[in-house]
């Protein structure tokens, strides 16, 4: 037996005709393993490895990386939109993800690159981005982007209703056509069935400027929030209350609330531009537009229904009193004249006091004595007194 001065801490010798074969220790297995768990990577037999090849095994999985969740994430993404545009690319499950490797030189990089060049090979049948479309569909109200010469209309036909007149031809009746606005959402497929991926890009370059240009000339938000608070004191319809005061018997003060009455108010209220109006003013156009709700506010006519009294009841009733005063007067007249019949002389002075008391109303009470006086004296036989 040939004896050696190496040695193992473990006592871990492989004899093989004298020549000794040092095998992994246990510190080394259990590292190897954490390394696995860390790297997401099934660890390999270690029972009969060699200190050499285990201490190789390590250093490999040392240098190399597992793919990071964003690289994990944009292949899920990139093998998504090839199937999108026709291109079957098998998904990757679970296991083989924690299979690549992270880093500059991983596998990880290198089939995302191999991904990225599939797709630039094949933009023609990439459909647009969700930003490019909602940057498309927020130009709908730009008259400088002519939509319509890509094939995409800003109009969606009504059905059943294409014309009021069915004697017209069939061609007269078409251009007829009722219609409406598309919503956003159906404009954004109006986009998608025209534009691949390049070509939106293409037309957002090219109508970029114009647009912004058209966009800086709108109404301002300042202008907008201004308009929308007049316009919202021209809908208010509620009546104003108005505060008074009163004393009662006992010199104690009350605050007494009352309503105006309801031809104050303009009871129809006032209609606001819906946003899209808003949006396509000017801003001179929107100065304009200040001028005219402020105007309208302070002129008070517009609160006011031309209500008028109607004097009708009130000529009535007086025409009532007249015919009352004169059937009164009428009535005296005839019984002065009975009197004077059995007095048997005729009087002038009687029937200017019964005249002067029935018609006078601006008569004194003085008067009024001196009158009746009169006429009771004629009544009054010689000395009745």
């Amino acid at each position: 037996m040939a004896f050696s001065f190496n040695f193992n801490r473990n006592g871990d010798y492989n004899k093989s005709g004298g020549n000794e074969t040092r095998l992994a220790t246990t510190a080394q297995k259990n590292f190897y393993a954490d390394l696995c768990i860390q790297r997401n990577i099934t660890p390999k037999d270690t029972s009969k490895m060699s200190y050499e090849d285990l201490d190789a095994e390590i250093k490999a999985l040392r240098n190399s990386y597992p793919a990071s969740e964003n690289q994990r994430k944009k292949i899920t993404e990139l093998i998504a939109q090839l199937n999108e545009i026709g291109i079957n690319v098998k998904p990757l499950d679970e296991k083989e993800l924690n299979k690549l490797t992270g880093g500059r030189n991983g596998t990880a990089s290198a089939l995302i690159e191999s991904l990225i060049k599939l797709l630039s090979e094949n933009t023609d049948k990439m459909k647009p981005t969700d930003k490019q479309l909602e940057v498309i569909v927020s130009w709908f109200l730009c008259p400088d982007v002519p939509f319509e010469d890509y094939g995409i209309t800003r109009k969606v036909p009504i059905e059943h209703l294409e014309s009021y007149s069915s004697d017209l031809p069939y061609e007269e009746q078409t251009a007829q056509q009722l219609w409406r606005k598309p919503t956003p959402d159906e404009f954004a497929e109006l986009i998608k069935s025209k534009f691949n991926k390049a070509d939106a890009s293409a037309f957002i370059d090219k109508y970029r400027s114009a647009f912004f240009t058209w966009k800086q000339s709108r109404c301002t938000a300042k202008q907008k929030e201004y308009i929308r608070s007049l316009e919202a004191r021209l809908c208010d319809t509620s009546t104003i209350k108005e505060i008074t005061f009163s004393i009662d018997a006992e010199g104690n003060i009350n605050k007494v609330e009352s309503h105006k009455p309801q031809h104050d108010y303009n009871p129809q209220g006032y209609q606001p531009l819906s946003d899209n109006e808003l949006d396509m003013m000017s801003v001179d156009d929107a100065s304009k537009f200040i001028e005219i709700l402020n105007s309208e506010i302070e002129n008070k006519s517009l609160y006011k229904s031309n209500y008028q009294q109607d004097d009708t009841l009130e000529l009535l009733r007086k025409s009532e009193g007249y015919a009352k005063q004169i059937e009164e007067f009428q009535n005296l007249n005839d019984l002065m004249y009975a009197f004077e019949a059995l007095a048997g002389y005729n009087d002038d002075n009687l029937h200017e006091c019964a005249t002067e008391l029935v018609t006078n109303k601006e008569i004194t009470s003085e008067d009024v004595e001196q009158k009746r006086s009169y006429i009771r004296d004629f009544m009054s036989p010689p000395g009745y007194n």
